[in-house]
């Protein structure tokens, strides 16, 4: 009986362990698509507004696209993510992350606790059900995750409206155009309300791509492509999960 009782705890033990889902390292960008969904153009894009987005706010937003939970609970697992990773500073939790498990059809946005005036549990569900789950019915990947990252920080400046009543997208539509815009949006907010702001650090002199978008003034953690990392953050569970 008692090797009977050990087998049956080995068995549980070795379930257990393969239910748990690896984390991946925060190997210097903003963007992890493991699943391979999203066009390398909507990747780069997205990481240069999430850069610029940082600087002129100081809140750092990071998306994980995996291929499935593989039965692990999906926020469970985001708040593992958000936790190992970091997001935001130590002093004001103002991290965000966008987690997608492209097989399961889930999506969950993970809000550090500094983050959830802005960002309540209502608000990142009205940003799934009206940004990114009708997109991602189209398998229209790059679309939805672009307009789930505007909707997150337009609600993060106070800005987003969409209550699911205002006029549907075009189908055709460029995400990339909505990235290009919401990053000139940006630079020319921070430089009328920045003005010599350390967070304008973008702007030091070598115009819009040159070395103070990725590296010298900036003040985002690393400076810049391969040197993004979490300052320290903390997460108490604030959000919203979907599906599409």
């Amino acid at each position: 009986m008692k090797k009977i009782l050990t087998l049956l705890f080995l068995i549980g033990s070795i379930s257990i362990s393969k239910a748990q889902l690896v984390i991946p390292q925060l190997w210097g960008m903003r963007v992890h698509d493991e699943a391979k969904v999203l066009s390398s153009q909507t990747t780069q894009s997205l990481e240069q507004a999430l850069k610029v987005f940082e600087d002129s706010t100081s809140n750092q937003i990071a998306i994980l696209i995996i291929n499935s939970l593989e039965g692990e609970a999906l926020e469970d697992y985001a708040l593992k993510v958000a936790e190992a990773w970091k997001l935001g500073d130590q002093k004001n939790d103002n991290g965000v992350l966008l987690l997608i498990a492209v097989n399961d059809r889930k999506i969950r946005i993970e809000v550090g606790e500094g983050l959830e005036g802005p960002l309540p549990d209502a608000m990142c569900s009205r940003i799934i059900r009206n940004e990114i789950a009708p997109a991602f019915r189209r398998q229209a990947y790059d679309e939805g995750v672009t307009a789930g990252v505007v909707g997150i920080m337009q609600a993060i400046k106070g800005e987003y409206t969409n209550n699911g009543t205002t006029r549907k997208r075009e189908k055709s539509g460029n995400p990339l155009i909505t990235i290009i815009i919401i990053m000139v949006v940006i630079i020319i907010l921070s430089r009328f309300r920045g003005g010599n702001s350390k967070g304008s650090g973008w702007s030091s002199g070598a115009g819009w791509w040159g070395p103070g978008m990725y590296g010298g003034g900036s003040r985002s953690s690393g400076g810049g492509f391969g040197g993004f990392s979490g300052g320290g953050g903390s997460f108490g569970g604030g959000g919203s999960s979907g599906s599409w």
